[in-house]
């Protein structure tokens, strides 16, 4: 998928966790919303996670502290650590799907124009760990 084409556009409204983030993480075009929670949960049972591949490539320690710990984020700790190129408000959803069905490209660029067109700047929560 990481290599594929065409750009791929991963809406990620609810539960972001296991193999559905192994497989969304590599779409150029990742959406998280308020409602997103993304974890890998599957360390708590003390299995190596799908996500050590990306996750080691998150800046600083983030990538370590969340594979060793099975920590939850949220949309916005998502964007902030750039495993959603995008966060877009629940409610717009319907809308950006509408104006994403109505054009007929592959460009990513204009794919690009139109989710930012929905997209916002959400706001990190003081004890996010993404501030560690």
């Amino acid at each position: 998928m990481a290599t594929y084409s065409k750009p791929q556009v991963f809406i990620l409204n609810g539960m972001v966790m296991g193999g559905g983030l192994v497989v969304s993480v590599h779409g150029r075009f990742r959406v998280a919303t308020e409602k997103t929670v993304c974890a890998m949960p599957e360390t708590a049972l003390g299995i190596v996670p799908g996500a050590s591949h990306f996750y080691s490539r998150i800046p600083g320690f983030f990538g370590e502290y969340a594979g060793l710990t099975g920590a939850r984020l949220d949309g916005a700790e998502m964007l902030d650590v750039g495993l959603a190129t995008h966060f877009v408000p629940s409610e717009k959803l319907p809308f950006l799907k509408q104006e994403l069905a109505k054009v007929n490209t592959s460009d990513a660029d204009v794919i690009s124009v139109i989710i930012s067109l929905f997209s916002t700047i959400p706001n990190l929560k003081a004890e996010s760990p993404c501030h560690k």
